[in-house]
Order: C-alpha cells, then sequence, then structure tokens
C-alpha cells in the first residue's frame, strides 16, 4: 500500500511537472511567434524592396541602352547601376540575416518539439499505477501535447517554406541579370 502512495504521489509530482512545463511552453510560444512575425514582417517588407530594386534594375538597364544609342554619359549610367547593385548587395545581406534568423527559429521549434517529447514520454510513464482519475487527466494532457506537436510542425513547415523563398527569388534576379549582361 506504501509503495502504491509513493508510486502515485511520484506519478503526482510528474504531472505537476509536466503542467509546469506545457504552462512554460506556452507562455513562451507566443513570444516566439511575435519574434517570427517581426522576423517574417522584416522579410516581407526585405522582399517588397528586392522587387522595387530589380524594377529599377531594369529601367537603369532601359537607360543603359538608350545612353549607348545616342552616345550619351556612359560614366554616369555606369555609376547609376552600380549604385543599384550596391543596394542589392545590401539588401542581400539583410534578407541573409532574416533567413538566418528564420532557421534560428527553426531550430527552436525543434527543440520545443523534443521537449514535447521527453514529457509525453515523462507523461506515459507516470500512468503506471494511476487511479482512473488520474488516466483521465493524463489523457487529456497527452492530447495537449499532441496539439501543441501539430502547431509546432505547422510552424516549421511554414517556416521552412518561406526560407526557400529568397533562395528561389535571388536565383530568378541573377538569372536575369546575366541575360540583361549578355
Amino acid at each position: 500500500m506504501i509503495e502504491k502512495d509513493s508510486e502515485l504521489k511520484r506519478a503526482r509530482d510528474d504531472l505537476s511537472k509536466s503542467k509546469i512545463s506545457a504552462e512554460q511552453l506556452s507562455e513562451a510560444l507566443p513570444a516566439k511567434d511575435l519574434d517570427f512575425r517581426m522576423v517574417q514582417r522584416q522579410y516581407n517588407e526585405l522582399n517588397e524592396r528586392v522587387a522595387q530594386l530589380k524594377a529599377d534594375l531594369t529601367m537603369a538597364n532601359l537607360h543603359v541602352k538608350k545612353a549607348e544609342a545616342l552616345k550619351r554619359d556612359v560614366a554616369r549610367i555606369q555609376a547609376h547601376v552600380q549604385r543599384r547593385s550596391f543596394l542589392l548587395r545590401e539588401y542581400q545581406g539583410k534578407l541573409d540575416a532574416a533567413h538566418s534568423k528564420e532557421r534560428e527559429l527553426e531550430r527552436m521549434i525543434r527543440g520545443k518539439d523534443q521537449l514535447i517529447n521527453k514529457k509525453d514520454e515523462l507523461l506515459k510513464r507516470s500512468s503506471i499505477g494511476g487511479s482512473v482519475g488520474k488516466d483521465w487527466e493524463l489523457k487529456d494532457l497527452r492530447a495537449e501535447v499532441a496539439k501543441l506537436r501539430m502547431m509546432n510542425l505547422a510552424e516549421s513547415d511554414i517556416a521552412a517554406e518561406k526560407a526557400m523563398e529568397p533562395n528561389n527569388h535571388m536565383s530568378h534576379t541573377d538569372s536575369h541579370m546575366e541575360w540583361k549582361n549578355a
């Protein structure tokens, strides 16, 4: 009987620790979500700026062709193109920083998922020798853990998709610039 009581007490302690951990995770998740949204907003702003730079670069190329046809000041136009290229490189660096931040967030999400897995294992082990009421509580906690895991997977998928967008976009820009230079 004493062994069962100590096992029950241990299970309650594990359950309490799991609840605390789940609360901490649910408190930390909105902050990380806010951080992610801020990075996402910056990322979107950079994407808009890259599109604007592409349009500006296209216009600069038109000016170069007109300058060659009309034999205008080539040095002025080259300076203009260099300035646009400098801006493009500058924003590429910022885009790379945003991409790096997204990878960091993905690592954090994976870490949270691993923590949830560990807590889930603790919950599974703590159900040994539990009462019927405690079994229901454990089932509820397992359902919560599964829900959190699905949310983390969804966030990870979104972050992975967003991480691929700048690479595709910049590859297209590079090939377009090479075509214009040819």
